[in-house]
């Protein structure tokens, strides 16, 4: 939310503010809104676990104060613990606007620049991180519920786009016979037949104690001869509880330089929220899969 008029917070300290004209800014000015996000905007994290999240500013000139305030909900996930990154110059935080409280579902920070100083934010800069720790299996909204930019001349207020992020417990998969391997055939691979390359297949199970349905992949670590480990992700597949899920990826000989002996496979279940990679989890982990290249 963004609201136009400054909140009292914001008068309070800024009337206190001895303001003095400084040079224009060098920096060209934001052509658009300023941006108020959530970043990751999509994170999980097993029940138990954490994840950290930032709320960021971005796109904003001139800037000499600001509050913004993230909610969450306290029944899903606990704040565990805060920090407030310095972005002005002068910087004075505003006491007891800067917590985070699993009483009220709330986070909050604000500060001003005293002596008129003011900064320029080009890039996504942090106000904000929190650590939380998921309590239950579920989703959750990160909401920014506030978020107000004192910017000069004035100090005004700048118009504000926000983004709000995401969580949520990634579901339960496991390997299924015949668990990892390589497609059919390419066990044993030969440069002077012209091979390139080799399917990696992965076979993972959606647990039926899921409470809804969720996606999987696979991450294989393939070693080479020369012992360079190349990570390779499958593809995202979707499934209900219940559900077999078939995953594949490719390994190309270019990678190694065509080296000349056995790959040895590390084999990782995914489990994710949504098909974005960056919201998977490592699983379960497999070992003693391989696949051999000749001359």
């Amino acid at each position: 939310m963004n609201r136009r008029v400054i909140t009292p917070l914001l008068i309070a300290v800024l009337s206190l503010m001895t303001v003095i004209p400084e040079a224009p800014s060098l920096l060209v000015h934001a052509t658009g809104p300023a941006v108020v996000a959530v970043d990751p905007a999509i994170s999980a994290a097993d029940v138990g676990g954490s994840f950290t999240v930032s709320v960021t500013v971005n796109s904003v000139d001139m800037l000499v104060g600001y509050d913004v305030i993230l909610n969450y909900d306290p029944s899903v996930v606990s704040c565990t613990a805060a920090s407030f990154p310095v972005i002005l110059p002068n910087n004075f935080p505003v006491g007891l606007h800067n917590f985070c409280s699993n009483g009220t579902g709330s986070a909050e920070a604000a500060a001003v620049s005293l002596g008129g100083s003011s900064a320029s934010i080009s890039s996504p800069t942090a106000v904000l991180v929190l650590t939380f720790t998921p309590l239950q299996a579920s989703f959750a909204t990160l909401q920014i519920a506030l978020a107000q930019l004192a910017v000069l001349p004035g100090p005004t207020i700048a118009p504000v786009t926000t983004s709000d992020g995401t969580f949520g417990v990634p579901p339960s998969l496991t390997f299924i016979i015949p668990n990892a391997t390589v497609a059919a055939g390419q066990r044993l691979s030969r440069i002077s037949h012209g091979d390139t390359q080799v399917t990696l297949v992965g076979f993972v199970l959606m647990l039926s104690s899921n409470v809804r349905a969720g996606f999987g992949g696979v991450t294989f670590d393939v070693i080479d001869p020369n012992g360079v480990d190349t990570p390779i992700q499958s593809n995202i597949a979707f499934g209900f509880p219940g559900d077999s899920l078939t995953v594949t990826a490719t390994y190309t000989f270019d990678t190694s330089g065509f080296a000349i002996g056995t790959y040895h496979i590390v084999a990782t279940v995914l489990r994710c929220t949504t098909s974005d990679p960056s919201t998977c989890v490592n699983g379960q982990t497999l070992t003693g899969l391989f696949f051999k290249l000749k001359s």
